[in-house]
């Protein structure tokens, strides 16, 4: 195992990041493969994604249901996080469950893995800019990102770093990282 983390080390590229938690989104986050989807009044307003560090270009409001629909690249487990305020968070996709298999190409997140039913999301008292991120790899990995991070709690900057760590030495090819900036509007 060791062996192969080495192996696997020695054969990334010169741009792919050994540091930080923002280093591995700088270089590796994808911008254009999630969406917001309202699900208010059977409306199905799409964001769009505009250029670097792009918001969706629709504030959520308060309360409002919504959830995300993600062009996944790749087949595997999904871990989702978001920040507010400059802290990071794990966002647990429904009520049992920290992660979620998906498929390759176009589907929402989260789901009732047991249903397939979209699980609806609102934001109730943090208000302004958060930005989200969804990152889809192995089971084994995402599983340990899972045990280092506590549902509804910040995590600690050295803890982010170790998750840029695992997944900086998984190829490219096997991973993705899909992230969207979305405001939420202040009530009134």
């Amino acid at each position: 195992m060791v062996e192969a983390i080495l192996h696997a080390r020695a054969d990334r590229s010169e741009t792919e990041p050994t540091g930080t938690w923002e280093a591995l989104l700088k270089s590796n986050g994808v911008f254009d493969g999630v969406s917001i989807i309202s699900l208010e009044s059977q409306r199905r307003g799409l964001t769009r994604i505009a250029d670097r560090e792009p918001v969706a270009d629709r504030p959520i409001k308060p309360g409002e249901h919504f959830c995300f629909r993600i062009d996944s690249p790749i087949a595997g487990t999904l871990i989702a996080f978001q920040q507010y305020l400059s802290l990071w968070y794990r966002l647990d996709l429904t009520e049992s469950k920290t992660f979620l298999n998906v498929v390759a190409g176009m589907q929402h997140i989260p789901f009732d893995p047991t249903t397939s039913e979209i699980v609806a999301l609102s934001e109730e008292e943090h208000f302004e800019k958060h930005k989200y991120v969804f990152v889809i790899c192995d089971a084994q990995t995402v599983e340990r990102i899972a045990a280092i991070t506590v549902s509804n709690a910040a995590i600690p900057q050295a803890a982010m770093n170790e998750m840029a760590a695992a997944l900086s030495v998984i190829d490219e090819r096997a991973r993705s990282i899909l992230q969207i900036n979305v405001l939420f509007a202040k009530p009134g």
